[in-house]
């Protein structure tokens, strides 16, 4: 037999024989890989989304819209005919854009929000990229937006909201509150730009949701020279935005993406390569006979530095194959819960170089964190056995260690390298993970030795136990805690963001003084909308009304932009105004105090008549309630009688309490007797960001899991290497009267106290966290209000420490069951 085979052999009878403890190192290396494989396929996955063609993030070279007014006028579109004619411009296109828009089933109040609207010419719409259709398949834009009211949704929405080709639908502009009748006519699997919750109709079908006036307010165009074309587009009065400019900000936000998930990767990564080395050096250390009577019968240590690779080797690759199978299956997991929190119409991407690449990682990682391991156990000296002396390892020269010390660094930077896509990303995640980990683990280890120091053990013989095994506390420790403390931060932070948003229903469902209830009319439906509250007994409500203008400018700075709406209000309502008092100066308005306009400056306000007519500023403005309306706009604020005297309004918006058993059934009531207005159930509205928060609340979880787990692989790892180192100790304790209770029971009083510690820690700093966030927030307003439902409560606390606490006990119970089962007889007699 060759000396291959035969340490081949004795590889697979020494893993066979590893047990319990070879079993854990290679669930910390799967435990490693699939973290790595997960977070690159879900990068890889979202920069499929994200990293386009410039043109294809836009939907053509530029993207235009007007600096003062608020739609494309035919003038305005004059100016991209003549330069059009010139050459300067090859195709442009208009399109009615808006984020406003509502959508519902006939007969059913349950409205949907897009996120975006869009009125398109079919016969040119995308100037670049393509809207693929699902169904009909092999169709054609401009064969299914034939008739106002055709549209199509995109893939994301009709599964949202269980649509099919076919479906009757009724559209509304909150801006108008104009309701329209239409059909589904296709669903969109994906569009240029790979942005979903999106609805596309004709511009004729845009033209009766803003009722019946031009609603173009963006053109999209392709240009020879962009460059060159974007300068006379400007001198025309348009705000122009190249393919290439938007391109690069998602491409930032790509990068950011890949750093913090290909990061995270390399986290679990590291995690593993700290949790084997542990490993090696303690079952090595223990072999140190078997490498004396190797060395003993002829062999060198070169050729037991062979074995004991090739015994890593077969960890990596049994651990590595597990961990790439799992890590698939987990980033399948991740991207469909990803693709719930985003508007992206993202897909998951099996990639054969990322799996194999992953394989490789894992089982390189398990060697060079081996190396130093091996290296140092096969220095034993055979003459130690013959003279039957102490075990003792000789001491590797300081050259040896920097030697073996870059062995290990350099073939781990290249690994990091090769997960950041760049040698450079790799270095800084290594140092940041480096720096990162030690303050966290230096700051919680001296937050350890005060507690241990401090513990009121001295008569508990098992505390006393226990608090002497943490002051002699191993690295794989440190790094256990580093990963519980981040995964607590990560949960409770979830859990916080994700109970105040379901705070603000009940805010909303319990507060009598806050409205449950709105009515969006067209200003010609007033009246009717009146009467039908009255008919429905209800009297007490508040109005407002509002209308889109074409240009608001600013005279102190006209490059201010301003949206070019005017909102009307009998009084502030739902708005906090500073400044003078409300209604005092008769032309005087209201504006975002982020605009930083002087008060008494101008605002010069054109109609979209072209009339023209001048407000004073007297003041700003803030939201004051912590319930979002539908459709809010941040325009111009005014009294209600100034607003009507100066021009016609376009909609009403009517503001009601109702009985909160019976909302349901008076929105649909009130549905069905205005078949012009659009009827709001706020509750449902504020129910759909709960929504939101629990699916995004779901992606964190699963990221703080992956923490949570990684230390309890730690910790795991840990227990079971000091079940080996302990194994003489606990045969002493047991033979002395110590039960196996006992010993479980000092493992689990040292291992909870440093995941407690841990916990508490974390919780401190978010909680501390969210109470200077709501401190500073000195401001009524929707921000500070928000604020202020973000609380740490106890139950959460409670909640967190209990479930964090709990899965350590069961990861200690698991795998002490049965070490300490063994006889102390047994031992004591194997005792060296």
């Amino acid at each position: 037999m060759s000396t291959t085979n035969f340490f081949l052999r004795t590889a697979v009878n020494n893993l066979r024989r590893g047990g319990q403890r070879m079993l854990v190192a290679i669930l910390c290396i799967a435990f490693g890989v699939m973290t790595l494989i997960a977070m690159t396929l879900l990068s890889q996955s979202i920069e499929r989304m994200l990293v386009l063609e410039p043109p294809q993030m836009i939907g053509g070279d530029l993207t235009l819209d007007r600096e003062a007014e608020d739609i494309i006028t035919l003038e305005n579109e004059d100016t991209l005919r003549k330069l059009q004619a010139d050459g300067k411009l090859e195709q442009y296109t208009l399109i009615a854009y808006t984020n406003s828009l509502s959508i519902r089933l006939p007969q059913s109040g349950d409205l949907e929000f897009p996120s975006v609207g869009m009125g398109v010419d079919p016969q040119v719409y995308p100037l670049a990229g393509k809207l693929t259709l699902l169904e009909p398949l092999n169709a054609v834009l401009a064969d299914l937006l034939l008739q106002p009211g055709d549209v199509i949704i995109t893939r994301d929405l009709a599964s949202a909201y269980d649509l099919e080709i076919g479906d009757p639908l009724v559209l509304s502009d909150l801006r108008t509150a104009a309701p329209l009748s239409g059909t589904l006519r296709g669903i969109a699997s994906d569009t240029p730009n790979h942005q979903g919750s999106k609805v596309y109709y004709s511009r004729e079908t845009a033209e009766q949701l803003a009722g019946g006036r031009r609603s173009a307010n963006t053109v999209l165009v392709n240009a020879a020279d962009p460059e060159a074309l974007s300068t006379d587009l400007e001198q025309a009065g348009y705000r122009v935005f190249t393919a290439q400019f938007l391109a690069n900000g998602d491409k930032a936000t790509q990068e950011t993406f890949e750093f913090g998930l290909n990061g995270a990767g390399m986290f679990g990564l590291l995690i593993s390569a700290v949790a084997i080395a542990n490993t090696m050096q303690v079952l090595l250390q223990r072999r140190r006979k078997e490498v004396a009577i190797w060395k003993t019968i002829g062999y060198t240590a070169a050729q037991l530095q062979v074995l004991f690779v090739m015994e890593a080797a077969m960890v990596g690759v049994i651990g590595s194959l597990l961990g790439a199978v799992l890590g698939v299956g987990l980033s399948y997991g991740l991207v469909d819960i990803f693709s719930r929190t985003t508007t992206l119409l993202i897909q998951w991407v099996f990639s054969w170089p990322h799996f194999l690449t992953a394989i490789l990682i894992g089982i390189t990682t398990t060697i060079i964190f081996a190396l130093w391991a091996i290296i140092s156990t096969s220095q034993v000296h055979p003459q130690a056995l013959l003279r039957k002396e102490s075990m003792n390892i000789k001491t590797i020269s300081k050259g040896q260690s920097l030697l073996l010390g870059l062995g290990v660094f350099i073939p781990f930077m290249i690994t990091a390298g090769v997960v950041m896509g760049s040698v450079w990303k790799g270095f800084a995640i290594i140092l940041v993970a480096f720096f990162g980990l030690a303050g966290f683990g230096i700051a919680l280890n001296l937050f350890v030795g005060l507690v241990v120091k401090l513990l009121p053990f001295s008569r508990w013989p098992v505390g006393r136990l226990a608090r002497n095994h943490l002051r002699r506390r191993e690295l794989s420790l440190i790094f256990a805690m580093t990963a519980i403390f981040l995964g607590v931060i990560i949960l409770t932070s979830g859990i916080i963001t994700t109970s105040g948003a379901k705070a603000v229903v009940d805010i909303l469902s319990a507060n009598e003084s806050l409205n449950n209830l709105a009515v969006y009319v067209p200003a010609d439906q007033a009246a009717a909308a009146q009467d039908v509250l009255q008919a429905n007994h209800i009297t007490e409500y508040y109005s407002g009304s509002q209308t889109s203008v074409l240009s608001i400018t600013a005279q102190a700075d006209p490059d201010v932009v301003i949206t070019p709406l005017l909102i009307g209000r009998p009084e502030q309502s739902e708005y906090t105004t500073y400044g003078e008092a409300w209604g005092s100066q008769p032309d005087g308005v209201y504006v975002l105090g982020m605009l930083d306009l002087p008060l008494g400056s101008t605002l010069h306000v054109t109609f979209k008549d072209g009339t023209m007519h001048d407000f004073a500023i007297a003041g700003t403005y803030d939201v004051n309630q912590s319930v979002d309306q539908p459709g809010l706009m941040w325009g111009v604020l005014l009294p209600e009688e100034a607003l009507r005297s100066v021009t016609s309004v376009e909609s009403v918006r009517y503001f009601a309490r109702v009985d909160e058993n019976n909302l349901a059934q008076t929105a649909q009531t009130l549905e069905s007797a205005l078949p012009q207005a659009t009827v709001i159930n706020l509750i449902d509205f504020s129910a759909r960001d709960t929504a939101y928060m629990q699916n995004l609340f779901v992606f964190v979880a699963a990221l703080a899991g992956l923490l949570l787990l990684a230390g309890g692989l730690l910790i795991a790892n840990s227990v079971n290497l000091a079940m080996l180192n302990r194994r003489y100790e606990i045969g002493v304790l047991k033979a002395v009267g110590y039960a196996r209770w006992h010993i479980q029971q000092t493992l689990m009083v040292e291992y909870s106290l440093i995941a407690a510690i841990a916990t508490f820690a974390a919780l401190a700093l978010v909680g501390g966290g969210m109470a200077i966030a709501s401190a500073l927030s000195t401001r009524s307003g929707m921000l500070s209000e928000t604020l202020k439902l973000l609380q740490l409560s106890f139950p959460t606390m409670l909640g967190v420490v209990v479930f964090t606490i709990g899965f350590v006990l069961l990861t200690i119970l698991a795998v002490t069951w049965q070490p300490t089962q063994v006889s102390p007889v047994v031992v004591l007699n194997d005792h060296e």
